[in-house]
Protein backbone atom coordinates (compact mmCIF):
# COMPACT_ATOMS: atom_id res chain seq x y z
CA UNK A 1 0.00 0.00 0.00
CA UNK A 2 1.69 3.22 -0.82
CA UNK A 3 1.98 5.65 1.90
CA UNK A 4 -0.84 8.25 2.67
CA UNK A 5 0.51 11.65 1.06
CA UNK A 6 -0.81 14.09 4.52
CA UNK A 7 -0.99 17.16 2.32
CA UNK A 8 -2.77 15.77 -0.34
CA UNK A 9 -5.82 15.45 1.85
CA UNK A 10 -6.88 11.34 1.57
CA UNK A 11 -5.97 11.82 5.68
CA UNK A 12 -8.77 13.64 6.19
CA UNK A 13 -11.09 11.74 3.69
CA UNK A 14 -9.97 8.76 5.43
CA UNK A 15 -10.94 9.81 8.78
CA UNK A 16 -13.93 10.69 7.75
CA UNK A 17 -15.01 7.26 6.41
CA UNK A 18 -13.43 5.70 9.61
CA UNK A 19 -15.79 8.14 11.29
CA UNK A 20 -18.90 7.07 9.08
CA UNK A 21 -18.18 3.50 9.42
CA UNK A 22 -17.81 3.74 13.53
CA UNK A 23 -21.46 6.17 13.20
CA UNK A 24 -22.83 3.09 11.37
CA UNK A 25 -21.86 0.55 13.85
CA UNK A 26 -23.13 1.93 16.56
CA UNK A 27 -26.37 2.61 15.00
CA UNK A 28 -26.56 -0.69 14.13
CA UNK A 29 -25.45 -2.23 17.74
CA UNK A 30 -28.39 0.08 19.25
CA UNK A 31 -30.96 -1.23 16.99
CA UNK A 32 -30.30 -5.07 17.56
CA UNK A 33 -30.20 -4.05 21.41
CA UNK A 34 -33.70 -2.71 20.89
CA UNK A 35 -35.00 -5.51 19.16
CA UNK A 36 -33.33 -8.41 21.62
CA UNK A 37 -34.89 -6.49 24.53
CA UNK A 38 -38.22 -6.32 23.07
CA UNK A 39 -37.98 -9.85 22.29
CA UNK A 40 -37.45 -10.75 25.92
CA UNK A 41 -40.33 -8.69 26.87
CA UNK A 42 -42.24 -10.45 24.49
CA UNK A 43 -41.63 -13.90 25.32
CA UNK A 44 -42.03 -12.78 29.19
CA UNK A 45 -45.21 -11.24 28.59
CA UNK A 46 -46.88 -13.63 26.78
CA UNK A 47 -45.34 -16.51 29.63
CA UNK A 48 -46.80 -14.65 32.31
CA UNK A 49 -49.82 -13.96 30.80
CA UNK A 50 -50.52 -18.18 30.22
CA UNK A 51 -48.32 -19.72 32.45
CA UNK A 52 -51.41 -20.59 34.95
CA UNK A 53 -52.35 -22.70 31.44
CA UNK A 54 -49.45 -24.63 31.40
CA UNK A 55 -48.19 -27.97 32.54
CA UNK A 56 -45.56 -27.79 34.83
CA UNK A 57 -43.05 -29.69 32.23
CA UNK A 58 -43.63 -26.83 29.62
CA UNK A 59 -43.35 -24.32 32.56
CA UNK A 60 -39.57 -25.96 32.92
CA UNK A 61 -38.83 -26.38 29.45
CA UNK A 62 -39.65 -22.61 28.95
CA UNK A 63 -37.47 -21.24 31.79
CA UNK A 64 -35.22 -23.26 29.96
CA UNK A 65 -35.10 -22.18 26.40
CA UNK A 66 -35.08 -18.70 28.10
CA UNK A 67 -31.93 -19.07 30.77
CA UNK A 68 -30.00 -21.13 27.36
CA UNK A 69 -31.09 -17.96 24.68
CA UNK A 70 -30.33 -15.54 27.32
CA UNK A 71 -26.62 -16.73 28.07
CA UNK A 72 -26.09 -17.22 24.49
CA UNK A 73 -27.31 -13.62 23.50
CA UNK A 74 -27.16 -11.61 26.49
CA UNK A 75 -24.18 -12.78 27.55
CA UNK A 76 -22.67 -12.11 24.27
CA UNK A 77 -23.47 -8.33 24.71
CA UNK A 78 -23.07 -8.04 28.42
CA UNK A 79 -19.52 -9.48 28.66
CA UNK A 80 -17.63 -7.15 26.56
CA UNK A 81 -19.03 -4.56 29.26
CA UNK A 82 -16.92 -6.60 32.19
CA UNK A 83 -13.94 -7.64 29.80
CA UNK A 84 -13.28 -4.65 27.74
CA UNK A 85 -12.34 -5.11 24.61
CA UNK A 86 -9.96 -7.73 25.14
CA UNK A 87 -12.62 -10.01 24.78
CA UNK A 88 -14.36 -8.90 21.59
CA UNK A 89 -10.99 -8.71 20.23
CA UNK A 90 -10.63 -12.91 21.12
CA UNK A 91 -14.43 -13.65 20.06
Amino acid sequence: MAPVNPESGQTSILKEVVDLQSSMYDKASTYTKIIIGLGYGGFFTAWSGSKEHLSPKILAGGAAFEAVLNFRVGGWHTLPAFFGRYFCAIG
